[in-house]
């Protein structure tokens, strides 16, 4: 009976510690996003984009490639539109797609006839790769045509020694939006098309902040000074749990035997056939005699 007890409470005692071991064994990765904004202000279009740059945390091994994910996010921008001799308008878009868009309220006089507006645009982010320390990075920059992750590669270089750091920067961040604006429509029943804004690139803009960076760790240590606080407080959860499991189980088989014990000085004794009855009976189970 032991046994099976000591059998269904191994394969409990063998996960927590599993549990315990990967808060110590397994590289810990800290994402930490910043708001980056860029300012569009040209002749044509003044606008505000916010975007969220993630540039993680981890760890390297000596010797060994580490990949790491490089992430952009943004919503929808709202942009002021100014077309010469037309008038203004706000639009709303997507900040990367190639996308046309209709201009709401603003026609093109094209002899008796007004031609509606259409908007064109495409956006990219784009970023240059940096390290401070002995790592290397496979790429020296990055390009976002939406929002999503870019991977790279970070190695240690043969200076590299545990303990140290090695930041890894994604600087001089810009971003750049291509904008052109039609005017389109049907003249005696011939489609046409003029161009009031000609398709371009506005330039890059520099966002604020510039720069986005995150640290990597060179080897690994088994240390509550290289632990976060909620690695350490996991470990202390996991080892209290073994620990009660454990006691737990042991003081279970201490009653078990205790129980034996009794049961074994609690057996009723036939006067007459010795036979070995159980306890509270009145009558032996052998020969009949009254206990």
């Amino acid at each position: 009976m032991g046994t099976n007890r000591n059998m269904k409470v191994a394969p409990e005692l063998a996960a927590l510690i599993l549990l315990a071991s990967s808060l110590i064994l397994c590289p810990i990765v800290h994402p930490e996003s910043k708001d980056v904004s860029f300012d569009l202000d040209s002749s044509y279009v003044s606008a505000t984009l916010a975007a969220s740059i993630t540039v993680p945390d981890g760890t390297v091994e000596l010797g060994k490639s580490t990949p790491m994910e490089i992430s952009i996010t943004a919503n929808r921008m709202t942009i002021s539109l100014s077309v010469p001799n037309v008038g203004t308008a706000s639009v709303d878009i997507d900040p990367f797609a190639n996308q046309s868009y209709p201009i709401p309220g603003l026609y093109h006089d094209y002899g008796l006839v007004k031609l509606g507006l259409t908007l064109r645009t495409k956006g990219t982010i784009e970023g240059q790769l940096y390290v401070e320390g002995n790592g290397t990075l496979d790429k020296t920059s990055l390009t976002w045509t939406g929002t999503g992750t870019q991977s790279v590669t970070l190695n240690t270089t043969a200076g590299a020694k545990e303990g140290q750091s090695i930041d890894v920067f994604l600087q001089n961040v810009k971003y750049a939006l291509y904008v052109g604006v039609k005017a389109e429509g049907e003249v005696l029943g011939q489609p046409v098309e003029v161009d009031l804004i000609a398709y371009s690139r506005l330039g890059s803009i520099v966002g604020s902040p510039s720069s986005v960076s995150g640290t990597y760790e060179v080897g690994y240590f088994v240390s509550f000074g290289f632990l976060p606080w909620v690695g350490v407080a996991g470990l202390g959860s996991a080892s209290c749990i073994v620990g009660y499991l454990y006691f737990k189980t042991k003081n279970d088989l201490r009653n078990i035997g205790q129980e034996m014990a009794r049961l074994r000085k609690t057996e009723v004794v036939c006067s007459s056939c010795k036979t070995k009855n159980a306890p509270g009976a009145k009558f032996c189970r052998k020969c009949g005699e009254p206990l």
